[in-house]
């Protein structure tokens, strides 16, 4: 029994690895998207350095393999793109 919950356990463990693998993916062409709408973007120069804080954080994050935090980091950046904020 211990043998097949460990066997369980190690296939999850392996699925969950393609499934982070593949939110870093989403993250990077994400970022990349946000950074080609940066280099046009012609608004506030403040705000386009806020715009450049969070892309230097999505990188930092992306590093990490944590795709969670890149994609929030990568939500601030739009919205201020957007003129949400």
């Amino acid at each position: 029994m211990l043998k097949l919950i460990v066997t369980c356990l190690i296939l999850l463990s392996f699925g969950n690895g393609a499934h982070a693998a593949d939110d870093v993916k989403q993250c990077q062409a994400r970022q990349l998207e946000i950074a080609k709408k940066v280099d046009a973007y012609t608004g506030d120069p403040m705000l386009k350095k806020l715009i450049e804080a969070d892309l230097r954080r999505a990188t930092r994050e992306l590093i990490e393999g944590d795709a969670d935090e890149c994609m929030e980091a990568l939500d601030h950046a739009t919205k201020i793109l957007n003129g949400d904020v």
